[in-house]
């Protein structure tokens, strides 16, 4: 018989609508975090909130290592902070999980109050954020996270009696891509919350969305990219444009970036961002190894570049041989007219 009590851990999806796709994240989460299996002896998902197209997550989930699923239905309640609460009670009632992971990170602030809720009803330790964890051989747990990104990190180990929750802020992966284990579909439960509405003094009343300037690369299904073949600031202004009709996030050369044409945020590369966005939208980009090496695994890549023989070609599902900046402003100008004439 083992010395060590059953070392569960629980992964929590908290989703605020049914086409809220945050469950991808965790599913990143499940497939880059570097925690031993074998130091885990089980894995629940925990979804809040209510999921379109249940097929997909449990079978994601099984690909991802999970053993059981346990949906909290709270309808149309989700943004009332005493409904999060009521979940997190009554999850209080089944068998704790060592670790309990979060993921969406700083940029998801309903993630980040029920991961503070959590922790404050475990009396566990929150860390928020980290960029990987482990469960380590000897039952401890092992934080990683960034003190100064790309630059500084710090590990710490907490004791095996010490329950974790770690919010992670990990980026999205593919959905094509689990971890490789086929395990039988995960048992699932269902856990209805019943909570008068009367009950909250919060409410949340709607969520605006980041503009491409704000909006996390790592977070973002498409991503619009410039280089040195935008030709500056305002051909940059001109992709915030477009980004912006496609709701899309902002990306970047280390050239564009090293040129001041845009913040260092927004750099996708080896020494950037390493995406895995839906669609890919390079404007005026060559191609280097390094700037490739943020983005070869996009679902779709787009490329527009006025150099038939450029690199970037040959990892394009589409290319465009052109004036990164004059095809830009084009599209943009032509989808901004579409959206107009849906709106008469």
């Amino acid at each position: 018989m083992s010395e060590h009590p059953s070392r569960i851990m629980w992964v929590f999806a908290v989703l605020s609508s049914p086409e809220d796709q945050g469950w991808q994240h965790v599913f990143a989460a499940l497939a880059q975090t570097e925690w031993g299996a074998k130091n885990i002896d089980s894995i629940t998902l925990i979804v809040i909130g209510v999921i379109a197209r249940e097929d997909d997550i449990f079978r994601q989930a099984a690909e991802f290592g999970v053993d059981s699923v346990v949906i909290v239905d709270i309808g149309p309640l989700f943004g009332r902070t005493s409904t999060l609460a009521e979940a997190c009670r009554v999850l209080m009632t089944r068998e704790k999980p060592v670790v309990s992971l979060f993921s969406g990170g700083p940029s998801s602030p309903m993630t980040a109050f029920v991961a503070a809720e959590w922790a404050d009803h475990l009396h566990g330790s929150l860390v928020f954020p980290a960029s990987s964890f482990r469960v380590m051989p000897d039952h401890t747990v092992q934080t990683i996270e960034d003190v100064e990104v790309g630059v500084t990190q710090a590990v710490r180990t907490f004791r095996e009696d010490q329950p974790m929750v770690i919010v992670w802020d990990a980026p999205r992966v593919s959905l094509q891509r689990g971890r490789g284990l086929h395990k039988p579909l995960p048992e699932v439960e269902r856990l209805p919350i019943s909570v008068s509405p009367q009950d909250s003094e919060i409410t949340v009343l709607r969520q605006i969305p980041p503009t491409p300037q704000e909006r996390a690369l790592e977070d973002a299904d498409r991503v619009v990219a410039g280089g040195r073949g935008i030709g500056g600031a305002d051909g940059f202004a001109i992709l915030e444009q477009l980004a912006s009709a496609l709701d899309a996030g902002l990306g970047a050369s280390r050239v564009a970036v090293d040129q001041g044409w845009v913040s260092y945020a927004h750099q996708v590369g080896q020494t950037g961002k390493r995406i895995q966005a839906r669609l890919y939208m390079a404007f005026g980009i060559s191609g280097a190894p390094q700037h490739m090496e943020g983005m070869r695994n996009c679902d779709t890549i787009i490329a527009v570049n006025s150099d038939p023989s450029a690199p970037i070609f040959e990892v394009a599902h589409l290319g465009v041989v052109g004036d990164a900046r004059e095809v830009a402003q084009n599209l943009a100008a032509a989808i901004g007219q579409r959206r107009i004439g849906e709106m008469t």
